[in-house]
């Protein structure tokens, strides 16, 4: 658990920065105010929702369906049964 939430504080400094830049670029086209922290906020958030989706797919439970199971209890009840 301590690494996921290492890897997402990471992803989430690297949005803020990334957003922050965006505004200041915003800011050098003298574009108001207003429209650079919405565009910055939802790049922020654009980010955070990617790295939320690549963390979710590399940290991926390992999940065994019954059908799986109950193949190996056969197996392991065939040998026993003769």
């Amino acid at each position: 658990m301590k690494n996921i939430l290492i890897k997402t504080s990471y992803c989430i400094l690297l949005g803020l920065a990334f957003s922050e830049l965006m505004k200041f670029s915003f800011f050098l086209m003298n574009m108001p105010s207003t429209i650079a922290f919405f565009a910055g906020v939802s790049i922020l958030l654009g980010g955070i929702y990617i790295s939320y989706l690549i963390l979710q797919f590399i940290f991926k439970p390992k999940t065994t369906t019954k059908q799986n199971k109950t193949k190996k209890q056969k197996t392991k009840n065939y040998g026993k049964s003769f």
